[in-house]
């Protein structure tokens, strides 16, 4: 699981939009207990960019509990896999590096 720190969420930002893409960014905020269940996008990558909250972080079965020490970004590569369950009240953004569908596990 491909995961990067950054001081700033301007810095992050920056960073994973480097590229001249089409990028989409979205922000999400959950209560705690919430799950959104496993999906993928099969014609894009996507960053998870936590800055509140804790959230347990599954990408094709590989599990981890991220918390935002700092801006924490976590790489969702296309047709993988991804879930989150949101250990407590969250604040996180989304870029994903162009339209898709998003497929929820019970569509394949």
């Amino acid at each position: 699981m491909e995961v990067q720190h950054f001081k700033t969420l301007k810095e992050a930002i920056e960073h994973l939009t480097a590229n001249d893409k089409n990028y989409i960014l979205v922000r999400h905020t959950f209560p705690a207990g919430k799950i959104i269940k496993p999906h993928m996008h099969p014609d894009v990558n996507e960053w998870v960019i936590l800055d509140a909250g804790e959230i347990e972080f599954s990408l094709d079965g590989e599990k981890q509990v991220v918390k935002p020490t700092d801006i924490v970004a976590v790489l969702c590569p296309q047709r993988k896999f991804h879930s989150v369950r949101c250990i407590s009240d969250v604040s996180y953004l989304v870029i994903r590096d162009g339209p898709s569908e998003t497929v929820y596990t019970k569509q394949i």
